[in-house]
């Protein structure tokens, strides 16, 4: 998020900007990919090698395989270590895909562990052959196949093309862990009940499976209801639905963000994410930072959202506690707002038992989201009734 450290503001993840005002303060950790990097240039080069989609955002996954590579093409005892780690159990030595490899410096002289290739359909059996043998599975039996990566989800690459064919080994092996989709073979990568079984274990299988795939309404509302950063990778037509983008900022209100510009100026859909993170205001149109409903919302659920309101809002409403606040007619307005708000919680509660949710089994934070947004709502609607009023009044007026 730019700050020190990880606060409430923070969205995990880095880009240029605070890549480059950073940068002197990472060469201290004894990493062989943050050496060196004394100047702009340095740091420059650096970020080309760790952003790696050129993307213009760097992701934890892509941090962590740019040090990964360099410990590893450095010959370094963490580089074994990592090495050894991703060898799979079938004593093949991990080396970087090509791509990384190429970025990492030339002239470096540490000991290289050079890759045989893409293994051939016969070695994969081979190898799944072998593991599955010592654990005394047999190899051609799916249903003991599917046990054994349900537990061991990486020995899906080693299993036969068949197996990778076959539906419920690749569903065992996705539920314990999603990103292992791209070992599924063709054809079940484009399944969606394998593909949203993958995502609902975790988001980063979104990045796993084909484009087409992630902007299936569903897969993409199981990954942004996880993490904000899925919308990222669900394509615009996924940015510019209204369901899947309303499941992400109930998980994450920064996510608006990330929504469509007409999303960001309906005021329903910026209660949502206000009313579960107030900085989400920050992100909102121009013309509802300057609406009473949703700076109202925001600044309740967190008062430093008080400063992406409009400074015309600002002043309008002063803090509490100041002569302004004693001259309004405050019980008027609240009592206006609680016959609103009383309408809109049963028709809340309606809608809710008709869709089957039982407000009793709600969480104390799915509690709280839900009296905000019935809140907010509650105080616009009246707010648009007075203003009615008003107008109505002045045309009466001769």
């Amino acid at each position: 998020g730019g700050g020190a450290g990880r606060d409430a503001g923070d969205d995990k993840r880095i880009e240029l900007s605070e890549w480059m005002k950073g940068y002197k303060g990472v060469g201290g950790y004894g990493f062989q990919a943050l050496s060196g990097l004394n100047d702009k240039a340095a740091a420059n080069t650096a970020w080309a090698k760790m952003d790696d989609n050129g993307g213009g955002i760097v992701l934890l996954d892509e941090w962590c395989e740019f040090i990964k590579a360099a410990e590893i093409l450095s010959g370094t005892a963490l580089g074994t270590l990592l090495a050894a780690d991703e060898a799979g159990g079938v004593g093949q030595v991990w080396s970087a895909p090509k791509k990384v490899e190429a970025k990492v410096k030339a002239g470096n002289k540490g000991p290289r562990r050079v890759s045989a290739g893409k293994p051939s359909a016969s070695k994969r059996a081979e190898w799944a052959a072998k593991a599955q043998g010592k654990a005394g599975v047999n190899a051609e039996d799916p249903m003991e196949v599917a046990k054994t990566v349900a537990e061991k989800p990486d020995l899906l690459e080693r299993c036969s093309d068949e197996m990778r064919e076959n539906k419920e080994v690749v569903l065992a092996a996705v539920s314990a862990d999603g990103p292992c989709v791209k070992f599924a073979g063709p054809a079940l990568r484009f399944d969606k009940e394998v593909c949203l079984a993958a995502v609902l274990q975790s988001w980063r299988a979104l990045q796993a499976i084909p484009k087409p795939m992630r902007a299936d309404k569903d897969i993409a509302k199981a990954a942004v209801s996880q993490d904000m950063v899925a919308c990222l990778h669900i394509g615009s037509s996924g940015t510019k639905d209204r369901e899947v983008m309303l499941a992400a900022v109930r998980n994450d209100g920064r996510a608006i963000q990330y929504a469509h510009h007409s999303l960001k100026a309906d005021v329903d859909f910026a209660i949502e994410a206000v009313a579960q993170a107030g900085i989400a205001l920050q992100f909102c149109s121009e013309k509802l930072r300057d609406t009473d409903a949703v700076c109202q919302c925001a600044t309740e659920q967190d008062p430093r959202a008080r400063k992406y309101a409009s400074a015309e809002w600002q002043r309008e409403n002063p803090p509490l506690g100041t002569s302004m606040d004693e001259e309004l007619d405050l019980k008027k307005q609240q009592k206006a707002r609680r016959a609103s708000y009383l309408a809109l919680r049963s028709q809340f509660e309606e809608e809710e038992l008709a869709a089957g949710v039982d407000p009793a089994k709600l969480s104390e934070a799915s509690r709280a989201h839900r009296e905000r947004v019935i809140a907010a709502r509650a105080h616009a609607r009246a707010d648009a009734e007075e203003e009615s009023r008003q107008v109505g009044q002045a045309a009466e007026s001769p």
